[in-house]
């Protein structure tokens, strides 16, 4: 699958904006019978929205449901696909977040620990959901998607794949037999580190209009600028993830005497699994310093790479992962987000950021 620089399906006619307008309204003028109308009120529908869902629609093949962010979107499909009292199982070392709503949530929940890439497809028995997570983050662990899908379809239960980190540009899970897809478009979806946003895709037409429903109930609804920057990003997400995966390489080739980890690596131990299910491997990886003072002092000397969390930007951000607390990583464990820059610049600072850390032992 490759997404598009350009997202028109149609010939603009004479005058027309080539880039999509912002709508930024609450309301709309109405009159008579509304039925059937497509806009009727900001927490229902928004043209911008419509735009951002018809583009991600056009890429990935399945209907899209934007949401005010990943984890909005995330506690749709949990409230409103997953049945009341069903099992769902779930990564242990999946996004922090998505585990503490999980259980403040009070689901019934079967965590998994995805180091296997098979974990998840013998796990499937008995769940009504199975969620998964690849790559990984921060581990960045792959799970084997097509045999977790049949084993899903085997027990009778909804798989459901996170594909933030590789995106719609670097993985398609639905050709591996995924029935829902989320991403938090905020990383490199959007890919600019100026919105939050989420979003939904699935084929079972039931299943988006339950989606659609938990945005309207729920109230989780983007914000129109947010969509519309998300739109913008889609527009370049395959060029950026090109780029970005192809930087992530070079500098994971320089780092391979500091536990460099990274599906794009033969080394990585699931490497030929994701090399048939990505086309790109991502903009993330990770290597370790082994202790807290060292990569602190690592992140001290840093001058161009500034520490940030989440990830997918065009700038190159880094942090030592384990200062949140939350995922069970080595204290010294840095995580990368490759960025546009020009490799061989990001490889020179990290190195010499390195060697000032291991030269500052006081």
């Amino acid at each position: 699958m490759r997404v598009p620089v350009s997202l028109s399906r149609v010939k603009p006619k004479q005058g027309d904006p080539l880039a999509p307008p912002l709508v930024v309204t609450s309301t709309y003028h109405l009159s008579g019978d509304p039925t059937g109308q497509p806009y009727t009120y900001g927490r229902n529908a928004n043209p911008t929205w419509t735009a951002l869902e018809a583009a991600h629609d056009a890429v990935c093949g399945a209907k899209t449901v934007a949401f005010a962010s990943g984890l909005a979107a995330s506690a749709a499909v949990l409230d409103f696909v997953l049945p009341r009292g069903a099992l769902v199982a779930a990564p242990s070392d999946a996004y922090y977040a998505l585990r503490s709503l999980i259980q403040a949530r009070g689901y019934n929940a079967r965590f998994v620990p995805s180091v296997a890439p098979l974990a998840f497809a013998e796990a499937a028995a008995g769940a009504a959901m199975v969620w998964v997570e690849t790559p990984t983050n921060p581990g960045l662990d792959v799970v084997e998607l097509r045999a977790t899908a049949d084993a899903c379809k085997a027990a009778g239960a909804l798989l459901v794949v996170d594909n933030t980190l590789a995106t719609a540009a670097g993985q398609d899970p639905f050709a591996f037999g995924a029935d829902i897809v989320v991403l938090s478009a905020t990383k490199a979806t959007s890919g600019h580190s100026d919105a939050v946003i989420g979003l939904v895709l699935a084929r079972d037409q039931a299943i988006v209009e339950k989606l659609k429903a938990a945005r309207t109930l729920g109230g989780a609804i983007p914000g129109s600028l947010e969509a519309w920057l998300c739109l913008r990003g889609l527009r370049t997400l395959e060029l950026r993830m090109e780029r970005s995966s192809a930087s992530a390489l070079a500098v994971a080739q320089s780092l391979t005497a500091h536990a460099v980890r990274y599906p794009g690596l033969p080394t990585h131990p699931h490497h030929a699994i994701a090399k048939r299910q990505m086309r790109h491997f991502g903009p993330v990886l990770t290597f370790d310093l082994a202790t807290k003072d060292r990569a602190d002092r690592f992140c001290a000397a840093l001058e161009q790479i500034a520490e940030a969390t989440s990830f997918g930007g065009t700038e190159t951000t880094l942090e030592r992962r384990a200062r949140w607390g939350g995922d069970a990583v080595s204290p010294g464990l840095l995580r990368v987000s490759v960025g546009l820059e020009e490799p061989a610049q990001l490889i020179a600072e990290i190195h010499r950021a390195i060697a000032a850390a291991q030269a500052d032992r006081r």
